[in-house]
């Protein structure tokens, strides 16, 4: 990144006031993915200033979609902020610059906190609007909400219980009615990386799944995305890759479609190719839309 003294302070102080802002002119701005069922399942892409929550189990290709989104937005000549809560940004550097993303344009926080993040994101978020004048997208991760803490679980050291679990319920509803208004002003595209996990307790007739962090997340979402892992992708004996099922949980800002099952290959294939597929399910959705036909014998 630059060596701005401005962008310096901000670095160190997350508190520091910004230059005047630049706000977009136009209406109706969204970041596009680069793989087309995605497009599809979400109406387009994600409006600037909306929140979408991604969730599934651990390994099931969140972080990927979240990265997808990330290189779109530099190939659009924006800024990606990651809040990395989980403190392994810095382990899978050479695995994210390999699949597209430039590290020199991402502004990274490794931080827990959920208060430190909220005071960081505001500055930055401000901080940037205010340089990039054509509007180009502003992306920022959380990367996981499921790792956020408030700081007085972490001051209290970090004793478990009912208490400090609905201290950081309350601390991420404050994140979300604190940065809204800047989330929705500045264009900010805010992807929350959030855990699936088993509810204990649930009846027969009730989902046994939930996600941690209370309902706030579920609330201000504009869109919500659950991913769970599919088949593997095979190029002959040779594991290259694995199908991804997305399916929608919530679209406040399109057309509610159901699912679409993109293909990400983390190995080279015959034809070379790595990273996510960008038509791979195209030919289902097609169909399903009455577009295309499957002639008999095919």
């Amino acid at each position: 990144m630059g060596t701005d003294k401005q962008l310096d302070k901000l670095r160190k102080s997350s508190g520091s006031k910004c230059a005047t802002i630049t706000l977009p002119s136009e209406d109706h701005l969204w970041l596009p993915s680069r793989v087309l069922p995605i497009n599809w399942l979400t109406g387009g892409g994600i409006p600037y200033g909306t929140i979408v929550e991604v969730f599934g189990p651990e390994s099931s290709g969140k972080s990927l979609l979240a990265l997808d989104f990330s290189i779109v937005t530099q190939q659009l000549g924006g800024i990606v902020m990651w809040g990395d809560a989980e403190f392994n940004f810095s382990d899978s550097r050479d695995f994210y610059e390999d699949n597209g993303l430039d590290l020199e344009k991402v502004e990274l926080l490794e931080d827990d906190a959920i208060e430190v993040t909220s005071e960081w994101f505001k500055g930055m978020a401000k901080y940037y609007r205010s340089k990039l004048t054509k509007n180009e997208p502003i992306t920022f991760i959380v990367d996981s909400l499921a790792a956020w803490e408030c700081q007085d679980y972490q001051a209290g050291g970090k004793k478990e219980g009912t208490k400090q679990m609905g201290n950081r319920a309350s601390a991420i509803y404050q994140f979300y009615r604190a940065n809204r208004k800047v989330m929705k002003k500045y264009g900010i595209t805010v992807i929350i990386i959030n855990q699936l996990r088993d509810k204990v307790g649930a009846g027969m007739f009730e989902d046994s799944t939930t996600t941690p962090g209370g309902k706030a997340t579920a609330f201000y979402a504009s869109i919500r995305l659950g991913i769970l892992k599919g088949k593997k992708i095979k190029d002959g004996e040779r594991t290259v890759g694995n199908m991804i099922h997305v399916f929608v949980k919530k679209n406040k800002v399109a057309i509610p479609r159901h699912k679409a099952v993109p293909h990400f290959h983390f190995r080279d294939d015959i034809q070379g190719y790595v990273g996510f597929s960008r038509t791979a399910g195209l030919f289902n959705i097609l169909k399903g839309e009455g577009l295309i036909k499957k002639k008999k014998g095919e």
